[in-house]
């Protein structure tokens, strides 16, 4: 019995080998999410699908998770996202991304100039 404190427990089932959503669909999930949301993000073995020599995905949906499971990775080193694995059987996992309560703070692709700076020349 889930216990009264968590949200419900619901997310997509996906088939084997499934990436559901890019970087930026992921990225646009996040944005919407609420603490607690879930998203199944890919369901085998990460590691493996990820390695140019074990993956058997082919070479277009091998970089496509590479770039998911990097960004996925990136939103949780800054706690927006809490990061589980379910296993389904032998390599086969649901990895999941939980919606956490940090809020999102826009990057930067670089700094603003400031006195004294070349930004001028």
């Amino acid at each position: 019995m889930p216990e009264p404190h968590l949200k419900s427990c619901r997310y997509q089932m996906l088939e084997l080998h499934q990436i559901p959503r890019d970087e930026n669909a992921f990225i646009d999930w996040l944005v919407d999410a609420r603490t607690g949301d879930m998203l199944a993000y890919y369901r085998g073995h990460l590691a493996f699908d990820r390695d140019p020599q074990l993956s058997e995905l082919g070479e277009f949906r091998r970089l496509k998770l590479t770039h998911l499971a990097d960004r996925v990775m990136e939103t949780c080193e800054r706690k927006q996202v809490l990061l589980v694995q379910r296993r389904i059987g032998k390599n086969d996992c649901l990895y999941l991304a939980i919606r956490s309560d940090e809020p999102l703070v826009a990057r930067r692709s670089c700094p603003k100039p400031t006195a004294g700076s070349l930004a001028h020349v």
